[in-house]
């Protein structure tokens, strides 16, 4: 069993790039890539973000690179098509996308679009809805002080992009996929809550694939209903633990069970993880 994860953060959360602690980065890197040997990780996509995010995915990148492939968040609303260029240039083969203004389709930012599709700069966006810090599908009751004290403090991080879930659905990616074929497209979550839309989208676009991160609650949505080779080909899907590092062998041998239990053959499996991966980056 061989693993290309496409969908780490790394060294902290989107929202968690300023004021970070050399030393323990460079530990964290370190371990994570033990983690990745334990895992038989082969390769993984390391995802930047604001503050000091992309320069640490470039640290990481540049100590391992056999093993990482780093992805450098790139926003839409305060960045140029020039911006492609140097990332590439930096050693990034990816970019992720993620919290725009407009939709991901509104052509102010075709431009930058098209310089990833001409850099052969790999896509990560985004799809479906955005994730809070406290899951009321767990909470007895209504949420006390401390539960809404810590929901205004994502809150107030999300508010200050002035995004919505509503942009980044998994149909604007069959307007850039159209608009860019060449471009390589993978949308995170499998467009989270809007699951049939992004398997239509994969079953009709050559340039689109969608990964299958997000968790226990992904898996279960998708697992549920039931997805896999009914209403999406395994060659359209890629594989991400999108975890925190204690927590990404429950999500290995959480979907190796899931992909036993709906009868996936090796080939089958091997493909989600590793081999449609590995063609999207070649």
């Amino acid at each position: 069993m061989r693993i290309f994860d496409t969908h780490i953060h790394f060294p902290a959360g989107f929202f968690s790039g300023n004021g970070l602690d050399t030393n323990t980065c460079f530990r964290s890197l370190d371990a994570l890539a033990d983690q990745c040997s334990k895992l038989n990780i082969e390769k993984a996509c390391l995802i930047g973000g604001p503050g000091m995010l992309n320069d640490w995915v470039l640290k990481a990148i540049h100590k391992f690179p056999d093993l990482f492939v780093g992805l450098a968040y790139l926003n839409v609303d305060e960045e140029k098509a020039e911006a492609v260029s140097r990332y590439r240039e930096q050693g990034f083969k990816g970019l992720k996308f993620i919290l725009p203004h407009k939709n991901y389709d509104d052509p102010s930012y075709y431009g930058i679009y098209a310089q990833a599709e001409a850099e052969g700069m790999i896509s990560l966006f985004h799809t479906g809805i955005i994730g809070g810090s406290f899951d009321f599908l767990e909470m007895s009751g209504q949420p006390d002080d401390k539960i809404i004290s810590k929901c205004r403090k994502s809150e107030q991080a999300i508010k200050t992009f002035k995004t919505s879930s509503l942009f980044m659905q998994p149909l604007t990616l069959d307007t850039i996929s159209m608009q860019y074929p060449e471009l390589k497209i993978i949308g995170a979550h499998m467009g989270y809550g809007l699951y049939d839309t992004a398997c239509a989208v994969a079953r009709w676009r050559r340039n689109v694939w969608f990964d299958i991160s997000g968790g226990d609650v992904v898996r279960r949505h998708i697992l549920k209903g039931a997805y896999i080779k009914r209403e999406i080909n395994v060659g359209k899907l890629t594989f991400g633990t999108d975890s925190s590092l204690k927590e990404m062998e429950r999500e290995v041998h959480g979907w190796l069970t899931a992909f036993k239990d709906i009868g996936l053959s090796p080939e089958e499996t091997d493909a989600i993880l590793y081999e449609n991966a590995s063609h999207i980056f070649k």
